[in-house]
Formats: C-alpha cells, sequence, structure tokens
C-alpha cells in the first residue's frame, strides 16, 4: 500500500473499530503492522438468534461499530433459532490483527479466549499454516474468508472488512463449541456412548498436539503432516471396536477446503486460496496439482 491508501486505512479502522491500537508485530511474522482490541459479536445476545438464522438461511447480517452483529432491519421477518444459546453468547474476543507489506491479506488471532489448534484440535477452520507465537504460545490465524473468493475490497476499507468478517467466524465458533459432542458406537456391543468432544477442550485441559490425523478439514493447511485417509481412519475404528462419529454445527455455508474442491473451482486468474495475493496459476495451483498426483 502507498502511505496515502496506509493513512487512509489507519483512519477507517479508528471510524469503525476504535477500540484497536497499535501493537508489536509478533516475532518472526513479517507483518509491518499490527492492532490489537475486543470484538464481541453479541455484546447483550438479544440478536443472536436472527443473526444465526440469517447465517443458517444464507442471508445478510448486519455489523456495527465496533463489530457487534444485528439482524437487518430491512428483513421483517421474525426469526427464531433451533438453538437457545442466546444468553450465553456474549463472549469478548481479545484479537490480533496483523497487516502484510505487498499483496498479501490480513490475518487475524483470537488470544484471549484462544482459538488454535492446542484448544481445539479438530476446529474446521483455522489456518495452520499462518501460524504466530503469541505470549509465548503458538496460535493459528482464523480462516475468516477464502482469498479467491473476492469477498475483501483492497485498499482503505480492507482491514475493517477482514474485522468485520471476523466477528461473523466469532458468532459462528461459539456455537460450533457449544454444540460439539462424540458418539462412540460399540461394533460389538451396538450401543452408542455420547460425550464431550476434545475437539473443545476447556481452558486447562490438556494440551493436545494435532499430529494431522485427525478429519480432512483440519487437517487441509498443514504443512509436512502426516494426514490419515479416511478408509484408513474407519479400518483403525474398526479393528479398536469403536466407531467415533464427532460432530458440531458450524453453521452456514462453507467455503472449500479439500485440495481437491479448490482445485476444480478456482480458476487460474482469480487470487489463491493461501491469501498471498497472487494469482492461484502463480501461487499454489501447481503445489495443488503435484498433492492429487495429476503433476510430478
Amino acid at each position: 500500500m502507498s502511505t496515502a491508501v496506509v493513512e487512509a486505512a489507519q483512519d477507517q479502522l479508528r471510524l469503525w473499530y476504535p477500540q484497536f491500537v497499535p501493537a508489536v508485530p509478533p516475532l518472526g511474522s513479517a507483518a509491518v503492522r499490527a492492532w490489537t482490541g475486543r470484538i464481541q459479536p453479541f455484546p447483550d445476545g438479544k440478536e443472536f438468534a436472527g443473526v444465526m438464522h440469517h447465517f443458517e438461511t444464507r442471508q445478510t447480517v448486519g455489523v456495527e461499530k465496533r463489530g457487534g452483529l444485528y439482524h437487518p432491519t430491512s428483513c421483517k421477518t421474525s426469526h427464531h433459532f433451533s438453538h437457545n444459546f442466546s444468553n450465553s453468547m456474549t463472549t469478548a474476543f481479545e484479537i490480533v490483527a496483523l497487516e502484510f507489506a505487498g499483496s498479501r491479506h490480513p490475518r487475524v488471532y483470537s488470544v484471549t479466549p484462544e482459538i488454535s489448534r492446542r484448544r481445539y484440535p479438530n476446529h474446521p477452520h483455522l489456518r495452520d499454516d499462518q501460524q504466530v507465537v503469541i505470549s509465548g504460545r503458538p496460535v493459528q490465524a482464523l480462516c475468516t474468508y477464502l482469498a479467491s473468493d473476492g469477498a475483501v475490497q483492497r485498499g482503505e476499507m480492507e482491514l475493517v472488512q477482514v474485522l468485520d468478517y471476523t466477528s461473523m467466524f466469532l458468532a459462528k465458533h461459539m456455537l460450533w463449541v457449544a454444540t460439539n459432542f462424540v458418539n462412540y458406537y460399540s461394533v460389538n456391543g451396538n450401543h452408542v456412548r455420547q460425550a464431550a468432544n476434545p475437539a473443545a477442550l476447556l481452558s486447562g485441559d490438556d494440551i493436545f498436539v494435532f499430529d494431522g490425523t485427525a478429519g480432512q478439514s483440519a487437517a487441509f493447511y498443514r504443512i509436512g503432516a502426516a494426514w490419515e485417509h479416511p478408509v484408513q481412519q474407519l479400518e483403525r475404528w474398526f479393528a479398536s471396536g469403536t466407531w467415533k462419529l464427532s460432530g458440531g454445527l458450524w453453521i452456514g455455508g462453507g467455503a472449500p477446503h479439500q485440495v481437491a474442491d479448490m482445485y476444480r473451482e478456482i480458476r487460474p486468474r482469480q487470487e489463491c486460496h493461501c491469501g498471498s495475493g497472487l494469482l492461484y496459476a502463480n501461487c499454489h495451483r501447481r503445489l495443488d496439482a503435484r498433492a492429487l498426483g495429476i503433476v510430478r
């Protein structure tokens, strides 16, 4: 960005997210600027049902100054969302936002409460390839949008729009945590036992070292990790006599996370999914083709 655009972007950030203040970029992150501030998607919980129903039906939602979400006044429908969690959905998140030189997209991290692979081993929307160390802990970037979709306007409003998407991500994340469970099906005993999902560890629980053998979506962005094929996973579960099925509601539409899906759906002249700002043809397309065995 030019100096004029950087200054204009900072003016827009102060206008729409005045709670964010400059911070020192994490060591080794390559960021040129960093900001920290709190985002509370539902300050009083009252907008939760309407917003979540709009997410569920893929309709637009409103984003207020400071990142609060609301049911658009233009929609006259009275929504009743099926999950009655409104009163508990008032968490505020301490967010670190990083900006980079050149065309690379900004990245966002939630440090308090921490949203990381350490705390949520099976989280479906974390960027393992965009990890930084904050306060001595590795934290992965939130996957708030897919760069190739062109969802964010580059320029002075870019960081504001990224934080808008961050607020929507946090709302969906809270519901995902609240609805997580695991069903253990005994092959021999023919019965099901339900338990809290270890993909949604509470603070203070044991640290889980993610090794890339969980679900496809969680493992996609890992670099150099051994990924276990679903067939191998099923064979292992059957051999142990227990079939484990985890569940959690990530509401609304989702961008493709699998290499095959992105290789098929992202055109060569679109932006690369990694957020580099480069064209897919000039960035990850050949690497994705190699991963799929299309080229060597």
